[in-house]
């Protein structure tokens, strides 16, 4: 029986590839260091801005909701103390305002 040799290299022994896998994996190393150390500073940054805001506007929407409840109240307790008879008064009020308004169209016509 004749055997065949293999005659190409065997990719998974170190020993005998001289490929620079070691020199691809230190300079991978140190770009993701890099990436890492950057993003971190990134971060930092962002968090700077972002908590204090989140801060403002959580403080923003409290005080507008408290603003809004506090309008309805005040709303409420002024419908609560209207005169029942104020529409009987505004109608009256009106009659005599046309009545002016007549009074001055003659005086303004008389002294022209």
């Amino acid at each position: 029986m004749t055997e065949k040799k293999d005659n190409t290299k065997n990719p998974s022994s170190p020993e005998t590839d001289n490929s620079p896998e070691p020199e691809a994996l230190a300079k991978l190393e140190i770009a993701l260091t890099h990436f890492a150390q950057t993003f971190e500073a990134s971060a930092r940054r962002w968090e700077r801005m972002v908590y204090p805001a989140i801060f403002i506007f959580g403080i923003l929407g409290i005080s507008g909701f408290w603003l809004i409840y506090s309008l309805t109240s005040d709303v409420h307790e002024l419908a609560s103390h209207v005169d029942p008879k104020m529409e009987r008064n505004l109608a009256a009020m009106s009659e005599n305002l046309s009545a002016l308004s007549e009074n001055v169209g003659i005086m303004t016509n008389e002294v022209s």
